[in-house]
């Protein structure tokens, strides 16, 4: 009797294992909660955060955020040719100019930048609120890197969390 019932289950967890799994590639997700283990950073907030106890910020002693870095060589070689990322962000002050940056870059400079700023989805201090872009990559950036992170341009105090990066072919 119970070997009827423990042959469906054990399907089900077989298809839903293999879901998941293949539904991670060429995904990436930072929520900051295992970075204090491998990291002691002032770039880390502990005082605010959307999910958890730990967020990444910019201040008055850091104008950047942590930062994903990939090689576009890398993100090429594996077929992929799109990134969608997703970010929740929020401000310390409404005034807090607070930008969210996708870029491609050579060592010297951006060849592709674009910055997002905090107020186009928030203009209310402490309020999480997400913020989403896409980027495309071509042939002739493989030797760049690609780079996801945030910017204070006036020192005021902005955070970000839960970001996800999913790479698409």
């Amino acid at each position: 009797m119970k070997s009827k019932f423990l042959l469906p289950v054990i399907i089900i967890m077989l298809f839903q294992s293999c879901s998941t799994k293949s539904k991670k590639e060429g995904y990436y997700f930072q929520d900051f909660e295992d970075i204090p283990l491998w990291l002691d950073s002032q770039q880390l907030a502990y005082e605010y955060s959307r999910s958890g106890s730990y967020s990444t910020k910019m201040d008055e002693v850091n104008n950047y955020s942590l930062c994903f870095k990939m090689p576009v060589g890398e993100i090429l070689k594996q077929g992929f040719t799109k990134a969608e990322i997703t970010a929740w962000v929020a401000l310390s002050v409404p005034a807090a100019k607070c930008t969210f940056i996708t870029s491609i870059e050579s060592n010297e400079k951006a060849v592709v930048w674009n910055g997002i700023p905090f107020s186009k989805v928030t203009k209310t201090s402490r309020e999480w609120r997400e913020l989403k872009t896409t980027v495309d990559f071509k042939e002739d950036q493989k030797e760049l890197m690609f780079k996801v992170y945030g910017l204070s341009d006036n020192k005021e105090r902005g955070y970000m969390d839960d970001i996800s990066i999913q790479f698409l072919k």
